[in-house]
């Protein structure tokens, strides 16, 4: 075994010592300066800097991605929901995926008969039937994606039917009287007559109340059976050719103004639905 010698025996206790009173220990290597340095303080502030601005720049569009998949996941869930209601009524008023038989909505001239009937097949925690500025929709919903745009004043709109789910969606019924219908060119589908519309919003009154984000339009079709119908979608003939979201590639959902607002959010319904449940814009 090797002896330790008395000069090894100081330097440990020396160590020791040194390492209690400073923090440093007394290791021959760092006091020759073979031993690598650090980062200078200077330089640990340039990276976090760098980091700070990468994180600026990336997060907020990571969180906007993630907001809206949520909004996609609620507004599938909603479609699904009333979709189901709405063949569940004409299947209950005897006749299978076919609105013709639902007396409160292709006979009675008031939205009253058919939105009370509609409403029994959902869990509603609040109904303010076609009572105005009850609360049912926020205040104002604004029409342009960007929210640039003139507001839809939808709680205190009459004619409108409305309600709220226990999942917090706010529901608006709004009768065509009569039905629409209209030609569809040839070789496309035709999803007329349109008895009304319905108007979803995802998380009622909470922001950010923009049609195409939170808040989607749909048509009370029955030409392929009882079904709601996006508005924008590819079939949407109701003002012609032009209803569609992608027609002559224009994007109408994302459409600018002659005052640079995004005006056509109303038609970013179709666009959801036609490109796989996705909001991409």
């Amino acid at each position: 075994m090797k002896k330790t010698n008395g000069f090894t025996k100081k330097y440990v206790i020396l160590n020791s010592f040194q390492d209690l009173i400073s923090g440093r220990p007394c290791d021959p290597e760092i006091n020759s300066g073979r031993r690598k340095r650090g980062f200078t303080l200077a330089e640990v502030l340039i990276t976090l800097g760098i980091v700070g601005m990468v994180a600026e720049m990336t997060i907020p569009t990571l969180m906007k991605n993630v907001q809206n998949e949520q909004y996609v996941i609620s507004l599938k869930k909603s479609y699904t929901v009333v979709n189901s209601a709405l063949k569940q009524i004409a299947s209950d008023n005897g006749c299978v995926d076919d609105l013709t038989c639902v007396t409160t909505l292709v006979n009675d001239s008031s939205v009253d008969a058919f939105g009370d009937e509609f409403a029994s097949y959902f869990n509603v925690v609040k109904n303010c039937g076609t009572t105005i500025d009850d609360g049912c929709f926020p205040a104002r919903t604004n029409q342009s994606i960007d929210g640039r745009g003139a507001g839809m004043l939808l709680d205190t709109s009459s004619g409108w039917y409305r309600f709220v789910t226990a999942d917090g969606v706010s529901i608006g019924l709004f009768k065509s009287n009569p039905a629409i219908s209209w030609a569809s060119p040839e070789g496309e589908k035709n999803v007329s007559p349109v008895y009304g519309t319905v108007l979803i919003d995802v998380n009622g009154r909470k922001k950010p109340n923009i049609y195409g984000r939170d808040t989607f339009n749909f048509y009370i079709t029955n030409g392929g059976g009882a079904s709601l119908y996006p508005y924008g979608g590819k079939y949407d003939n109701k003002f012609g050719d032009g209803s569609w979201w992608n027609n002559g590639g224009q994007n109408l959902c994302f459409m600018s103004n002659t005052m640079g607002a995004k005006n056509g959010s109303s038609y970013c319904t179709g666009r959801v639905m036609e490109e796989g449940w996705e909001m991409n814009y």
